[in-house]
Formats: C-alpha cells, structure tokens, sequence
C-alpha cells in the first residue's frame, strides 16, 4: 500500500481526495510541464497521484463504511 507523507493540515481523506482527483484531471488535460528558456518543468507524477487516490479512496470507504471503528456504529437517543 502507498504511504501518503502530508505536511499536518486540517483537511480530511475526502479534501484531499478530492484536491488529488483534480491535480490528476489537470495533469491529464495538459497542465503537467511547462517551458522557462528551454528547460521544462514537471509540475506532479501522476503515477504518484494515482497511488494516492487509490490509498484516499480505500481511506475513505473505510471511515465511511464504519470499517475504521471495528464496524461498530453507535446511536444515542435522547429524550
């Protein structure tokens, strides 16, 4: 499994899930290098994105699903 190293932030799996999906969607519609006096600049990896979607992605299912918990959900009603 990929290891993800982020710098400590606010944002959760899902923030920053969907911050990867749209780096991947700009990376994938020409926005991956530019051009400085002939020398070209690689701005992501988008193999390196497409691990951490798939390690988010996995992430997320499971804190939605409860799998992140023991699959335990619990519900108090008050009164």
């Amino acid at each position: 499994m990929t290891q993800l190293t982020t710098t400590p932030s606010s944002r959760t799996d899902a923030e920053l899930l969907a911050a990867v999906r749209d780096a991947i969607y700009r990376v994938t519609t020409g926005h991956q290098s530019f051009t400085i006096d002939g020398v070209v600049y690689t701005l992501a990896n988008l193999d390196q994105l497409r691990r951490m979607e798939a390690a988010l992605s996995a992430r997320v299912a499971q804190t939605s699903s409860g799998a992140g918990y023991g699959g335990i959900r619990s519900t108090q009603v008050v009164f």
